[in-house]
């Protein structure tokens, strides 16, 4: 078993324990009974708006892809991103689906380490609005978290502050080099062109201001769509508690749950919203019951991602195979004569009928 075999079994039996952890202490009739009194158009209505947000989230990668100098149509980002929602589904939700977004795009591109800084500096903006977000959410609920509300300010502030300080030193035009010493070693020269391009084109992207606050702006209104997708899944099963308390967790909650110890978050989310909407009141099954209708939307949107893709690889798969048939068509046809030991070349039907 290779090292990262064995780190995805660590992290689905993780996820499974998680899950058996928490199902063991909730009522599971309760949370059944919920699940199946789901009102269909509450939400139809938040898988609406969770379809919104991944348009928002593709609007600002495309903000960024156009910044860059490249041309990509947000319909190919669109469909990209869902297809990166398709991979988060089997790995750790952030990593999964930003390996899958440079995969595909760069693939059709020469530029690739173009496109791969604008899916970083992207995943950064996103980051960078959520601890925000966090923060403000901490401000708003401290006294609802009693005692843990220290641990979970003092995670989300040094997450915060560890980015500041790392993007001030990341971009400072010293970085690299400071690096030289690294190339000179054995085998790393190979990979000095490919870093330093793709420094340069994430150092060129976060020189932009109206860029940066562009992309900020549509980060905020992409997590304000999601949050109002999840209030409609409370809603759908009949799940109520002040509406300003979602936002206050949600985005402590995404937090947490970008921690790659599981596989889709699974787990660590349904234990994150159990803690969190406990303290105001909500039943652990509720809360339990609303993080895997939650859930359930990163998987509808997975699935739409995981038919593209299908459609996508087949179509590949057919037009190789008509480019391959067709070469062999128009290529000359060798004839063997054993009589004479010589190898005849004449021209194919084809090109005789021509």
């Amino acid at each position: 078993m290779n090292k990262r075999t064995f780190s995805s079994v660590i992290r689905i039996l993780l996820s499974v324990t998680l899950l058996v952890f928490l199902f063991s202490r909730v009522d599971n009739q309760h949370l059944l009974e919920h699940l199946t009194a789901l009102n269909p158009m509450y939400f139809l209505l938040g898988l609406v708006c969770y379809f919104g947000y991944i348009a928002l989230w593709a609007m600002r990668w495309h903000y960024i892809v156009r910044a860059s100098g490249e041309r990509i149509s947000f319909r190919r980002v669109y469909t990209t991103t869902l297809i990166g929602n398709f991979f988060a589904m089997f790995l750790p939700e952030m990593v999964g689906s930003d390996l899958a977004r440079m995969s595909e795009v760069s693939e059709e591109r020469k530029t690739s380490t173009r496109i791969v800084s604008t899916v970083l500096l992207d995943r950064l903006i996103g980051l960078i609005s959520l601890l925000l977000m966090a923060i403000v959410g901490l401000v708003l609920g401290f006294h609802h978290l009693a005692e843990e509300a220290s641990t979970i300010t003092l995670l989300i502030v040094g997450l915060f502050v560890a980015m500041g300080v790392g993007w001030l030193v990341f971009f400072n035009r010293g970085f690299m080099r400071r690096l030289n010493w690294l190339f000179r070693l054995p085998y790393m020269n190979r990979v000095e062109e490919p870093v330093r391009s793709l420094y340069n084109s994430l150092h060129y992207l976060q020189t932009q201001p109206r860029l940066l606050v562009g992309s900020l702006l549509l980060s905020f209104a992409a997590q304000i769509v999601e949050v109002v997708s999840v209030i409609f899944i409370a809603h759908a099963i009949a799940v109520y508690v002040p509406i300003s308390y979602f936002f206050i967790f949600m985005p402590i909650i995404w937090v947490i749950t970008m921690i790659p110890i599981s596989i889709g978050g699974l787990g660590l989310r349904e234990g994150a919203f159990a803690f969190f909407f406990s303290q105001v009141g909500m039943a652990s099954e509720n809360a339990i019951a609303l993080s895997l209708l939650y859930y359930s939307y990163l998987v509808c949107s997975g699935m739409v991602g995981g038919l593209l893709f299908l459609r996508a690889s087949v179509w590949d798969y057919v037009q190789k195979r008509w480019l391959a048939r067709r070469a062999q068509s128009n290529a000359p046809t060798r004839r063997y004569s054993p009589t004479s030991r010589r190898v005849d070349v004449t021209s194919s039907p084809q090109q005789v009928d021509g």
